[in-house]
């Protein structure tokens, strides 16, 4: 059996708490989603990050120094014909 497939997800630095953050494009970050997390949970550590924003176009690249990428493993996306089928 192969191993399930791996996602990878943004972990807040500041709370631990795991975003897919991925949406709607695929391996983009949305960085308004990480924004928003900031803003609703960490208020006083927004500031140095809005302040970057005024520099840089993108805010995904901003809001993703404050997460770091983890990989989670979801057994049930994973099924078991997907084992057959590569045998074939």
């Amino acid at each position: 059996m192969t191993q399930p497939p791996a996602h990878k997800r943004y972990r807040c630095r500041f709370c631990g708490v795991t975003l897919p953050a991925w949406l709607p494009v695929p391996q983009v970050p949305d960085g308004a989603m990480l924004l928003w997390h900031l803003g609703q949970r960490h208020p006083t550590e927004l500031g140095p990050f809005l302040e970057q924003m005024h520099t840089m176009e993108d805010i995904a690249q901003v809001a993703t120094q404050a997460f770091e990428v983890v990989e989670e493993y979801h057994p049930e996306d994973h099924q078991p014909e997907d084992d057959e089928r590569r045998k074939t």
